[in-house]
């Protein structure tokens, strides 16, 4: 039920410059993700998808990819850009509404949006699994990302930081890994004269 002329004239250079099937298509692929979340933790009777809203969130997120461009001359944002962005805009937004009235879904959306972001986080097959030993803190960081969304102030750029951190910490425990070497190795085999 995507509509993307709500009151929208100040949107139309939106789909002039990505066209209303690129619109469409992230709007189906949000929705798609949303409606599967709500099926896979069985509160399709607690929340429903407000198609106004995110169709809210889904403009302004291309209004934000629109200004990047246009201060960058690029075609293209770089993946964190974009994941960071969206997540944003649908913690902005909130699409999913509640059909009851229970304290225990007040944080859809942020649960939806920590869901998002994990699956971006782990989508290749090599980094799905998480160590054992590093489980507690791979769950103290969901914790407190869950807790961030929550209760502080949030903006793109941040969660955009998050993702490029989390990602090099893992690139850089995976190369260490496959090294064979632990980080005090590697740590004492760099220069401490740096000038």
């Amino acid at each position: 039920m995507k509509d993307f002329s709500i009151e929208q004239s100040s949107y139309n250079y939106l789909l002039e410059s990505f066209g209303k099937e690129k619109l469409d298509s992230r709007h189906d692929f949000v929705y798609e993700l949303m409606h599967h979340y709500i099926e896979t933790e069985k509160i399709d009777d607690k929340v429903r998808i407000n198609d106004i809203l995110l169709c809210h969130a889904i403009l302004d997120y291309f209004a934000d990819v629109h200004r990047i461009r246009e201060f960058h001359p690029i075609d293209r944002i770089n993946e964190d850009k974009i994941h960071a962005y969206m997540a944003y805009w649908l913690l902005r937004r909130k699409p999913i509404q509640l059909l009851v009235d229970d304290e225990q879904y007040a944080f859809v959306n942020e649960n939806f949006v920590l869901t998002y972001l994990e699956s971006y986080l782990f989508h290749d097959e090599i980094t799905t699994l998480v160590a054992e030993k590093y489980r507690s803190t791979h769950d103290l960081f969901y914790r407190t990302l869950l807790y961030f969304f929550k209760y502080r102030s949030i903006d793109p750029q941040g969660i955009e930081l998050m993702l490029l951190a989390y990602r090099g910490g893992r690139s850089f425990q995976y190369s260490a890994d496959i090294s064979g070497k632990k980080f005090s190795e590697i740590n004492a085999s760099l220069p401490t004269d740096v000038d």
